[in-house]
């Protein structure tokens, strides 16, 4: 499922985050944490230059939580289970 993402990408930005959304519809609202698939598609958003509200939007969770997930990913944090 990820590689079909990250081929997206390299076609075209509003198709990417259309088939992140589509692909991670079902766990927004029930997942506590973020999934891989939600977390990959956070650092290949903000990549293509997307800011952390449409990523926030687009993955259906909130600003805050891609905001702490980058600054975790960029200071090289290990990321929980």
């Amino acid at each position: 499922m990820f590689i079909v993402l990250i081929k997206c990408i390299a076609i075209n930005k509003i198709t990417f985050l259309k088939k992140l959304n589509f692909s991670i519809w079902y766990t927004m609202g029930f997942a506590k944490e973020l999934t891989l698939i939600q977390k990959g598609g956070i650092i290949a958003a903000k990549k293509l230059g997307h800011n952390n509200t449409e990523i926030a939007e687009t993955i259906g969770c909130h600003r805050t939580t891609v905001t702490r997930f980058l600054a975790a990913y960029e200071s090289g944090e290990p990321s929980k289970k």
